[in-house]
């Protein structure tokens, strides 16, 4: 079966369209971002806050170092939201993530970093706030202050008159909880693509050819991000079906502050090529961010992305089986990759070997043919080719 993401984007773009002729808005955004641990803590999970949106609306995240998964709602009576946990890391014999000083990473060697991770999540509706804390032993927030990973919130203009629809991506500090110390400044600096496609979250990595990451691709040199200002990008979007791509680097400031916690730096400007000597400090994070202007169509059962589903979904499927994170394997998103996902695999199973066409939405094979299938499929994950030495 093939499937459209997401009903609620589907639902806002099409009024949209009635409303104004011509291109739509949004059918969701995505983040994937680095970062090092820069408390003073051991960290053992990290939290992603995302306000103003339900569970229901994150259809997917990057799962990391981590084992388990936990995706809430929460309701202050002021303000709601969606919550992401992660715990169980797993990528060192500690089982924590010590504090680091951060380098840049790219985009993807944090993956593979000690004191570094990668997160990451898409979401059919835009989040009101975003704010990402690293957790303790316990699973409580390390500090009132989140990760100084701002993410950008994603807004669709109609047009007015004789002006082109806009897309714009306002990137802010998130404030702290307490609201009552300033969050530190930063440095940021863009670069930025469009695809003739929608993108999916795992194609947000360095490394991928979607990545704007070459100098050419520069959208701002360097521009100075604290509280109360916002780095406004904006993209016309007429008669566009696909997807606008940023990378944004983010590195601490180190210059001289006043005594309210606002930078008074020596730069002078909106955009400079390099900061001041002495106030350019380490590197933070790495944040790839998409959005789609055209629906990203999904095939069910099709746990490796190559558009049939086959018996190497089967083998996707064996090798996660128990997963509270592989969310693309999670075909009956249960919240875990079970028995009720290998149903999903069967009942969709289709398409023609060596091939990218399938069969028919439903298509199921024959006993005989499953058994063999199968049969292969041990033999496959049996043999592991002859042993060297």
């Amino acid at each position: 079966m093939r499937r459209e993401l997401s009903k609620f984007a589907f639902a806002a773009v099409v009024l949209a369209a009635i409303a104004t002729p011509g291109r739509a808005a949004i059918y969701g955004t995505m983040s994937n971002f680095d970062v090092f641990n820069d408390t003073p803590h051991d960290a053992y999970g990290a939290e992603l806050e995302l306000e103003g949106i339900h569970s229901a609306d994150v259809y997917n995240t990057y799962p990391s170092h981590f084992d388990h998964r936990s995706v809430t709602e929460y309701d202050n009576g002021v303000t709601f939201g969606t919550r992401v946990d992660f715990s169980g890391y797993n990528f060192s014999p500690t089982g924590y993530l010590p504090p680091t000083v951060g380098q840049s990473t790219n985009g993807h060697t944090c993956v593979n970093t000690a004191g570094c991770e990668h997160f990451g999540f898409a979401v059919s509706a835009q989040p009101t706030a975003t704010r990402y804390f690293w957790t303790d032993a316990t699973g409580q927030r390390i500090g009132t202050m989140p990760m100084a990973v701002p993410t950008p919130s994603w807004t669709y203009y109609p047009p007015v008159g004789n002006n082109n629809p806009e897309l714009h991506a306002q990137v802010e500090l998130p404030e702290a909880e307490n609201h009552i110390q300033r969050p530190d400044a930063v440095w940021v600096k863009v670069f930025k693509t469009e695809l003739e496609r929608p993108v999916k979250l795992k194609e947000l990595m360095s490394g991928d050819d979607i990545v704007p990451e070459d100098v050419a691709e520069t959208e701002t040199e360097w521009e100075l991000l604290e509280r109360g200002v916002v780095d406004d990008a904006k993209d016309n979007v007429r008669d566009m079906d696909k997807a606008i791509v940023r990378r944004y680097e983010f590195f601490k400031y180190t210059g001289p502050y006043d005594d309210e916690h606002e930078a008074t730096t020596l730069f002078d400007g909106d955009v400079i090529p390099e900061p001041p000597v002495g106030e350019l400090g380490d590197f933070i994070s790495a944040n790839m961010v998409a959005a789609n202007l055209a629906p990203q169509v999904i095939v069910d059962g099709d746990y490796n992305d190559d558009g049939v589903v086959d018996a190497a979904d089967y083998v996707m499927w064996r090798h996660h089986r128990g997963s509270e994170v592989q969310v693309e394997i999670d075909g009956d998103h249960s919240g875990v990759v079970d028995d009720g996902d290998h149903d999903v695999w069967r009942h969709h199973f289709g398409g023609q070997q060596g091939g990218g066409a399938l069969v028919g939405n439903n298509a199921v094979p024959e006993p005989t043919t499953m058994l063999l299938l199968l049969s292969g499929v041990g033999l496959a994950l049996r043999y592991r080719g002859p042993r060297v030495g």
